[in-house]
């Protein structure tokens, strides 16, 4: 690899287990499900700068969660939400961790974002910190099971909200970098990388091996480098332009508008189906 490049494996086990390809799975412009994914262009020119959330650390000292499909699709979400309704919030991954049965060496993302949109909603980051209370892998992934008063805020956060995902591709594809592109006129794109590996000449981010981790695509230079969100510092890198994602998911959410008795009625079985 030469002199230029150096590797930084800054913490083994970020989290990311590649998906098992399901056929109906949603995947971008695909004809065969009729477009039923919504295709709402969010940003034009597909730079989410401007929506960045905060900055929050999947591991603390020795610590490590292996919750990153958690942190980068709430970091997706939390954008989308400023983005669409100028609303500022700060989900719970450890809650989001916990419902979706993640624990070392991690979890895929199709897991995490169906467990939101099906089964546990979201709560507030307050709610369920990752604070400096939790020192262990076990206190973090707790209460197990989750409590019920936290949970009936989730599912009244999933009252209120719709959220839809697809991938941007299956199998092998020769123009991931437009459709990457293209999808972020919808949604910041969850991404599996390498994390990470640095090439000193350029300042860039290469793949050196098989994904491990999932964070946020939300920008690009063209013919330049892609611009990556990530729940380890520095928060902000750059990939080269040729850098071959293995996953890449776009995501929709939405305020329903459903009448308040249809709501409750949905809640209720929710509810039921959890304990049957």
């Amino acid at each position: 690899l030469g002199n230029n490049r150096s590797h930084k494996k800054m913490i083994k086990g970020h989290g990311f287990i590649a998906p098992k390809d399901k056929p109906e799975d949603y995947v971008f412009g695909s004809q065969e499900l009729g477009f039923k994914f919504p295709y709402e262009v969010l940003v034009e020119d597909g730079q989410w700068d401007a929506y960045l959330p905060k900055f929050e650390h999947q591991a603390r000292q020795n610590f490590e969660t292996a919750n990153c499909t958690a942190y980068g699709t709430l970091n997706v979400l939390e954008m989308c939400l400023r983005r669409k309704y100028n609303i500022i919030e700060d989900y719970s991954e450890r809650y989001v961790g916990v419902m979706a049965g993640t624990e070392p060496p991690g979890n895929d993302p199709n897991t995490v974002i169906e467990t939101i949109r099906k089964v546990s909603g979201l709560i507030l980051e307050e709610e369920l910190p990752f604070d400096s209370n939790i020192k262990t892998v076990s206190e973090y992934y707790s209460p197990k099971p989750m409590e019920g008063s936290l949970l009936a805020r989730g599912l009244n956060w999933l009252g209120n909200w719709e959220v839809k995902h697809e991938w941007l591709w299956k199998g092998e594809v020769k123009n991931k970098a437009e459709l990457l592109k293209a999808a972020l006129k919808h949604s910041p794109v969850g991404v599996s990388v390498y994390a990470w590996a640095l090439d000193d000449d350029d300042g860039l981010y290469f793949k050196n091996g098989e994904d491990n981790h999932w964070c946020v695509l939300f920008g690009y230079e063209d013919n330049k480098y892609f611009k990556i969100f990530d729940s380890y510092d520095a928060s902000i890198k750059h990939l080269k332009w040729d850098y071959d994602f293995g996953f890449a998911k776009k995501y929709y959410l939405a305020k329903k508008e459903s009448k308040r008795d249809n709501w409750f009625v949905d809640l209720f079985k929710r509810l039921f189906a959890l304990f049957i």
